[in-house]
């Protein structure tokens, strides 16, 4: 699968506000709903897996999370992005006692467990483009977002 086949603009958001990371990954869980992305339960699975295995990374210059639920209530493979306003907390990846300001969630939405781990490292990958991440942080357009992405070292995983 190619990463073109999963970056929509439409579900590439900037400047959220969330109190929490509840609250942001609710935001992205009605944005996949609304465009039939997921269905119901999709948030409270989310949730689930967050909370027995956090996503977020102290990368730089931004820390990110990369959630991501069981594939039983997806209808459509996607990468949902936000870049949220204000940090919120994440628990640390790995480290469950510490948690990291998060900026940015890109919620992988797979319909094949298999395809998560390799997506995953190419995701991390980006984090550590610092060129990459400084432009993503300047750009507004979700279209020129996805452009970067997919041209940024994230095609063709």
């Amino acid at each position: 699968m190619d990463l073109r086949d999963l970056i929509y603009p439409e579900l590439i958001f900037s400047d959220i506000r969330a109190a929490d990371r509840g609250e942001a990954l609710k935001f992205l869980t009605d944005s996949l709903m609304e465009r039939g992305f997921v269905k119901e339960g999709y948030y409270e699975m989310l949730m689930a897996r967050e909370k027995a295995y956090p996503t977020g990374l102290r990368t730089e210059p931004f820390a990110v999370a990369v959630p991501h639920a069981d594939p039983d209530c997806v209808l459509k493979p996607c990468i949902a992005i936000a870049r949220l306003e204000k940090p919120v907390a994440f628990d640390e990846m790995g480290n469950e006692t510490e948690t990291v300001p998060v900026k940015y969630i890109f919620n992988l939405v797979l319909q094949r467990m298999e395809q998560q781990l390799e997506l995953l490292q190419t995701v991390i990958g980006v984090f550590s483009d610092w060129d990459l991440m400084k432009r993503l942080e300047e750009e507004t357009r979700p279209e020129k977002i996805a452009e970067l992405l997919c041209g940024g070292g994230m095609e063709g995983f």
